[in-house]
């Protein structure tokens, strides 16, 4: 099993909306790793990896994006990982279809009352108000993403590997 992580302290970024700046880092790493990504076709095609996963996180300014596989290739994988990050470059299509993909997760999120319940509940108690998630996807700028490609710090990471033991059947 492998995890590469990367953290980010959101004050390093010269962009005011730390909640809005969020939702531009997870555009990023949707698109760069997500269902349907490049990353994602090659990485399952060639068989690097059984199975992988992202997932993100922010406390307070910390934004936190992990990767986790199961891959024989776990050097090759993170090489493929580092690839994809050295040099970041989102066309205007896949931001918009990033963009589409949230809309209709939205939407499908829709179905489940206790779901939207639940959101709002936590944004009223966590931030003192209720965010329109659509409104904040509508209002995502191609260019604002560009310039925060650019100011990335990608040097915060921790690589694990774990790897099987020996099962000692001598008791």
């Amino acid at each position: 099993k492998v995890r590469y992580g990367f953290k980010f302290d959101l004050d390093d970024f010269h962009f005011a909306d730390k909640n809005l700046l969020r939702y531009y880092l997870d555009l990023v790493f949707c698109s760069l790793f997500g269902d349907g990504s490049c990353f994602d076709e090659e990485v399952l095609e060639n068989k690097l990896a059984s199975y992988f996963y992202v997932s993100h996180f922010k406390k307070d300014n910390i934004y936190t994006f992990d990767i986790e596989a199961e891959s024989e290739y776990a050097d090759l994988f993170k090489e493929k990982v580092d690839k994809a990050l050295s040099n970041i470059l989102i066309s205007k299509d896949d931001f918009e279809r990033t963009k589409k993909v949230w809309y209709s997760m939205l939407i499908k999120s829709l179905d489940n009352i206790d779901a939207i319940t639940s959101s709002i509940i936590g944004d009223i108690l966590l931030k003192n108000k209720y965010e329109d998630e659509k409104e904040i996807i509508d209002n995502l700028d191609y260019n604002e993403l560009k310039d925060i490609i650019k100011e990335m710090n990608l040097n915060n990471t921790t690589f694990i590997l774990m790897l099987p033991t020996e099962i000692n059947n001598n008791g």
